[in-house]
């Protein structure tokens, strides 16, 4: 079966393209969890040390246009190739259904032993490193289709751990912005195509139901598309099916050209993916999105976005080139200037404390995760400071 084109990183573990005069801010990353007496997953796993890994940008172009991919200078990357073929590994069936009989062609899962041991690592529930196995998976599937890898840009906290940082911390969604609007029925039938590709290659069960789609509101009254992938894994194959959530939305201002980067799977499978890419934000967008969100924009606070803050910046984001983004970004969503200031975090600051414990400890090793007042503490300074209407 071809493979969708751009290079495919398959060893989370060693650096990610460091410099090796600290400009790096992957590198940067990885070091201070080094520095903390956290190795990076891939090492732990044993996998290669990540030698003759291509430098990487820390944010696209200047703002304003939209450069091509081939711009960025990405050089080759060689996919990791486990040696032998993984023991026990077999497809999923549902309900029913003889393992031997549902998957016609191919791919078989990893077995359920490796995403324990990986979640041991990890310091993290099995589930949720299922969940980051099978987002691997999506990702590649989704990237095989032409007309979702030309339309859609990659983001968020998936985007993070899985094409920037591989030892960030887990996610559950898929978050992009169309470049181009996508027709329904175009989405609808590029989707269901590509979770048919993964069923057939992986092993996953992803006919377990029929995904189901529907256009919704965002947080500004816009119609967006969401997408509810239904899956059986190698941990989780049975009562009901667990989901992806993929969203897509449009309607935002590009303030910096996005980066080509190549998809991390650290999985004993990853050969098996080829080679796949997505275009990606630059990590200054991402954190100009963030930013937005916690002073205001979503209906709910989100404590993800206060983590991924304080990282950003924990890791020397440039703060100037993101406060110059800012007020592009508000107006993109017709947000005023004027009313976006630093005492909004004041006033939700009980409930991102609640959705901290709630919705975000589970992702994060309890080794690794900061204290909430910290981090708060941090994101409300660092807004004080930059947010233009503060000034």
């Amino acid at each position: 079966m071809p493979r969708p084109p751009g290079p495919c990183r398959g060893n989370p573990g060693g650096g990610e393209g460091t410099s090796g005069d600290g400009s790096d801010p992957v590198g940067r990353a990885r070091r201070l969890h080094r520095a903390n007496g956290v190795r990076s997953r891939g090492q732990t796993a044993g996998l290669p040390g990540g030698a003759d890994r291509p430098s990487v940008s820390w944010a696209g172009g200047a703002p304003g246009s939209l450069a091509r991919t081939s711009d960025f200078g990405i050089g080759e990357a060689r996919s990791f190739k486990p040696q032998g073929s993984p023991p026990n590994r077999h497809p999923v069936a549902g309900p029913g259904q003889s393992r031997r009989g549902h998957v016609e062609r191919g791919g078989s899962v990893i077995p359920d032993a490796e995403i324990r041991r990986a979640a041991r690592r990890a310091g993290v529930e099995p589930r949720v490193v299922e969940l980051d196995y099978v987002l691997g998976w999506a990702l590649w599937g989704l990237g095989s289709s032409e007309l979702l890898r030309e339309r859609l840009l990659f983001k968020g906290g998936t985007c993070l751990r899985k094409c920037y940082i591989p030892d960030y911390r887990f996610s559950e969604d898929l978050d992009f912005t169309a470049l181009r609007w996508l027709e329904w029925d175009s989405f609808r039938e590029g989707v269901a195509a590509a979770m048919e590709r993964v069923s057939d290659e992986s092993g996953i069960n992803f006919r377990v139901r029929e995904p189901r789609f529907e256009t919704v509101d965002d947080e500004y009254g816009r119609e967006s598309l969401q997408a509810r992938i239904y899956w059986y894994g190698p941990h989780s194959h049975r009562g009901d099916p667990r989901a992806i959530r993929l969203d897509i939305n449009r309607g935002e201002a590009l303030a910096f050209d996005p980066v080509q980067r190549p998809v991390t799977h650290p999985y004993s499978d990853t050969g098996d993916l080829g080679e796949t890419s997505w275009p990606c934000y630059a990590l200054e967008e991402v954190m100009a999105e963030k930013l937005r969100a916690v002073l205001g924009q979503r209906k709910h606070a989100v404590s993800r976005d206060l983590y991924d803050i304080h990282f950003l910046l924990e890791q020397g984001i440039d703060k100037d080139r993101v406060r110059a983004a800012l007020p592009s970004k508000l107006e993109a969503k017709e947000l005023s200037i004027d009313t976006v200031t630093a005492e909004r975090l004041v006033e939700r600051k009980a409930e991102f404390e609640s959705d901290w414990h709630r919705n975000l400890v589970h992702l994060v090793a309890r080794e690794r995760m900061p204290e909430f007042e910290v981090v708060w503490r941090e994101v409300y300074r660092y807004a004080q400071q930059n947010v233009p209407g503060e000034g």
